[in-house]
């Protein structure tokens, strides 16, 4: 479009016509390697000059003798960067981390986690991290000088085996709060997940000194006070942003941004549907995660109510570890959708095992429908309430249990 616009105006006035070859590619490659890279230096300067950009400069990094440029830099285990503070007369000391943390702590003191390296100091790299360093003279720090040190490890052990992304609600605390994902190493050595993040579904980046033990999991959860409530211990990690209910895509990269795995779930058949608000998460039915995650024959439903995190979907860990997953209170939950037409799902918990009563009754308080007349096991139940029948309007649900509990909640019939 530029080129025609400069065909349409410029070449009235020139003789002979511009050309893409003989002007536009030359006065790009002229600003590209010419003037922009000395404007760097001037705009740095003028950045100074107006107190916009700290005078000190930042610390460079060396491997084998040579500065390395490069924000992404690809070394052997056991490798030595140099970091340099290269300010006259070594104004300064450098400071850097190797948790990902910033040597700088907000409001500009010196981080705890921050090393100081004097005017010179050798990192050896045994795993992939992120290094980050500055040079702080008095209360004054130069700017962050920040690299990825990958150390090309084989991250192939890394499976995804779990994914719960339509857990049940605990009364009124919303299922969203209850959302995980779960990793496993089912290789036979150690494994760093510094610096990998996911790129799609959740927001998540792993610190440096992630590791994972061989055969071990990496619990992920959307939110971790209330995962440890449901399950008696605290997550790996906690991720940003919420899993879809209708399916979509999570994609993990590594350090240096190469995928390590990728999945699209769906709530749909041929995919496990009982994982879509029914409590149960999508498991891999091969503990080592044999095949191929993006398709549906690879996952099946969990064995157990709420899934199994941490541990592998099989008859022995249920039974070892169902009354970890039992719910602690009696409670009655919002049905779902609601409104509906003409199906909805009404979900309740029972802590032990009573005789329960679920019925209906229309805005009269006259009984519609009993849904329920029986004795329930201790756990998470749901149940298919179809209005085909009724005409449209507000109705209410009311659970009893012999126990005395008594819980009532209205639904919606929109037709």
């Amino acid at each position: 479009a530029v080129i025609a616009e400069s065909a349409r105006w410029g070449d009235s006035k020139v003789n002979p016509p511009r050309t893409k070859d003989d002007d536009w590619k030359p006065a790009i490659s002229w600003l590209l390697n010419t003037y922009f890279p000395t404007r760097t230096q001037v705009v740095l300067q003028q950045l100074i000059a107006d107190n916009l950009y700290p005078a000190i400069s930042p610390p460079l990094f060396y491997s084998s003798g040579q500065e390395v440029r490069e924000n992404i830099f690809n070394l052997q285990p056991g490798d030595t960067i140099v970091l340099k503070n290269t300010n006259s007369s070594q104004t300064g000391s450098l400071y850097y981390t190797l948790d990902g943390s910033d040597p700088r702590a907000i409001g500009g003191a010196l981080r705890p986690s921050a090393i100081d390296g004097s005017d010179e100091a050798k990192v050896i790299i045994d795993a992939n991290v992120v290094l980050k360093a500055r040079v702080k003279n008095g209360s004054t720090w130069s700017a962050l000088h920040e690299i990825v040190l990958n150390t090309g490890e084989s991250l192939s052990g890394i499976k995804i085996t779990e994914i719960h992304y339509n857990p049940l609600p605990d009364g009124d605390i919303s299922g969203t709060e209850f959302e995980f994902i779960e990793l496993k190493n089912v290789g036979t050595t150690s494994l760093s997940l510094a610096g990998a993040h996911f790129i799609e579904g959740i927001d998540y980046t792993f610190p440096n000194g992630s590791a994972v033990a061989p055969g071990g999991f990496v619990v992920l959860a959307s939110n971790a006070s209330m995962f440890q409530k449901r399950y008696g211990f605290a997550p790996t990690g906690e991720f940003g942003q919420q899993l879809d209910n209708g399916g979509e895509r999570i994609t993990l990269v590594g350090i240096s941004n190469d995928t390590l795995l990728t999945v699209r779930y769906n709530d749909k058949a041929p995919w496990p549907v009982e994982a879509d608000g029914g409590g149960y998460s999508i498991v891999a039915k091969n503990t080592n995660g044999y095949g191929n995650p993006d398709s549906a024959g690879y996952w099946r439903a969990s064995l157990n109510i709420n899934g199994s995190p941490n541990a592998d979907d099989i008859v022995t860990q249920v039974k070892n570890k169902a009354n970890a997953f039992l719910p602690t209170e009696f409670s009655l939950s919002q049905n779902f959708p609601n409104p509906f037409n003409p199906s909805t799902v009404i979900r309740y918990q029972l802590p032990v095992s009573v005789h329960v009563i679920l019925k209906v009754f229309d805005m009269l308080g006259r009984e519609v429908v009993t849904l329920l007349n029986e004795v329930k096991d201790a756990g998470y139940h749901t149940v298919n309430f179809n209005a085909a029948k009724l005409s449209s309007g507000i109705y209410f649900f009311r659970l009893e249990t012999s126990t005395g509990f008594v819980q009532t909640k209205k639904l919606v019939l929109l037709k």
